[in-house]
């Protein structure tokens, strides 16, 4: 059984499957477990991250390996539920908002 419904099963209201490619799409992903896990529950985050000592890949190929773990064993899989998604889309709104005012503020400060 995979990870991430091992983690569903034990009660983990957030899981996701990735390979941290994309640093923005990581770091969002993080955010969004630490919002959930503070709010609502438990969340798991299950990532590949390429080892050159272990699997012995040249250390300039491990971004190309996990690129391409990314698109075998490691396809992107989010889930939640409810109660997560809910946590998830207040915190974005909010954050939106605030950079919209931020963004409003300066744009008068030049005027």
């Amino acid at each position: 059984m995979p990870a991430t419904e091992l983690a569903r099963a034990a009660g983990c209201v957030y899981t996701v499957r990735m390979s941290p490619t994309n640093i923005k799409k990581a770091a969002k992903i993080i955010r969004r477990a630490i919002f959930v896990a503070r709010e609502v529950g438990p969340t798991f985050i299950h990532a590949y991250t390429s080892c050159n000592i272990e699997y012995s890949i040249p250390t300039h190929e491990v971004f190309a390996d996990a690129k391409a773990q990314e698109k075998d064993r490691f396809t992107f899989e989010e889930y939640m539920t409810d109660e997560a998604k809910e946590v998830i889309e207040r915190v974005e709104a909010e954050e939106k908002a605030a950079r919209m005012a931020r963004k409003a503020q300066k744009t008068e400060a030049v005027n």
